[in-house]
């Protein structure tokens, strides 16, 4: 219903409605993610967020993506997919920075930032 408010094609409702699981299994994980990172970021842990961010968006993401959507064959679910495990893979590291506490050290004395 909610992708048939934009289009009348029964091909696109039908795959779009596929999707849609696809990014409802993602929702919790986004969310831990982006509060994670939010809080690593206000504790001073901005490179941890960075380095996890990159790392995830082009290792996972993109890995992922194309392997299930091209060479699996899976098409656009497959893509979001690859997402989703990028959003898994996102709130784990994250999680376990915020776990690990480095984050609660204070900065060294030169003035350098610290990495949780």
């Amino acid at each position: 219903m909610l992708v048939g408010a934009f289009t009348r094609d029964a091909a696109v409702v039908e795959l779009g409605a596929r999707t849609l699981w696809v990014a409802a299994l993602a929702q919790p994980f986004m969310g831990f993610a982006t509060v994670a990172a939010m809080s690593l970021r206000g504790a001073g842990a901005s490179r941890t967020v960075l380095v996890t961010m990159v790392v995830s968006s082009v290792g996972v993401r993109l890995g992922a993506s194309y392997l299930l959507g091209v060479v699996l064959d899976l098409g656009l679910p497959g893509a979001w997919l690859g997402s989703t495990l990028d959003w898994i893979v996102r709130a784990a590291a994250l999680g376990i920075a915020w776990w690990r506490g480095g984050w609660q050290r204070p900065p060294s004395s030169t003035g350098a930032p610290h990495a949780a």
